[in-house]
């Protein structure tokens, strides 16, 4: 591990498993983006038995997706563990209903240094400080309000240096 020494660095993100499954359930849990940006068919097209014709207006809503009780077990409850096996190592990082970023052709070209930003944030500020909800305040939900971005709750924290 690497302390509070010396500021961490994208190697260090193979070795620390568990921040990086918090990082993807406050992904899945959270999505910046709750509905994609409009679409619209091409062609004629049947997919998973429906068909949809040519010139259809489509949108993706990525919070169902991520929050489906049939691929994720528990969906409104944050556990990391979701991403880690028995063995610590990272699973369901390709899991098919895990779009953050979004899928296919037109998926965020800048997902690799977002993700390697959100690493390098996240251990930084737990390297140097302490995070609690101030005065004993508990929030009464934190999935934070859906729009065209994901808002996130209003809470109290505070922070203390390590």
């Amino acid at each position: 591990m690497i302390g509070k020494d010396r500021a961490p660095c994208e190697k260090d993100r193979h070795q620390m498993p568990y921040i990086e499954a918090v990082l993807l359930e406050s992904m899945r849990c959270h999505c910046a983006g709750p509905i994609l940006l409009p679409r619209a068919t091409t062609h004629d097209i049947t997919f998973q038995n429906y068909f949809i014709p040519k010139d259809t207006f489509i949108l993706v809503n990525m919070w169902s997706a991520m929050k489906d009780e049939e691929q994720w077990p528990e969906p409104e409850k944050f556990r990391p563990e979701r991403f880690i096996d028995e063995n610590n190592r990272l699973i369901n990082i390709n899991h098919p209903a895990m779009m953050p970023f979004s899928v296919g052709k037109r998926a965020c070209t800048g997902e690799q240094i977002a993700k390697v930003q959100l690493f390098l944030i996240l251990v930084s500020l737990f390297q140097k400080f302490e995070f609690h909800f101030a005065n004993g305040w508990t929030p009464k939900d934190l999935r934070g309000q859906p729009g065209f971005t994901l808002r996130p709750p209003i809470c109290q924290y505070q922070a203390s240096v390590r």
